[in-house]
C-alpha cells in the first residue's frame, strides 16, 4: 500500500479518535482496516470495533481487516 498523504497521517496518529471527511472511493475502509490490524497485532488487549451503519458495510469493512 503507498498511502496518500491523508492516509499516512491517519495511521501515523495515536489519538483515540479521528474524524475522517472523505470523498466516495477514497479507501476510507482500507485505510480503517490497515489501521485495526495494526492496533490488533501490535497493541495486544486493545479493543477494536468495526461499526457502519448497516450490516452490509459493517461485514464488507470485516473482510478487509
Amino acid at each position: 500500500m503507498d498511502p496518500d498523504p491523508w492516509q499516512a497521517e491517519v495511521l501515523r496518529t495515536d489519538h483515540p479518535r479521528v474524524l475522517l471527511n472523505c470523498c466516495r472511493l477514497s479507501e476510507k475502509s482500507t485505510t480503517c482496516a490497515t489501521k485495526a490490524i495494526h492496533v490488533a497485532v501490535y497493541e495486544p488487549g486493545t479493543l477494536i470495533l468495526l461499526l457502519s451503519p448497516s450490516q452490509r458495510q459493517c461485514g464488507e469493512l470485516f473482510r478487509k481487516v
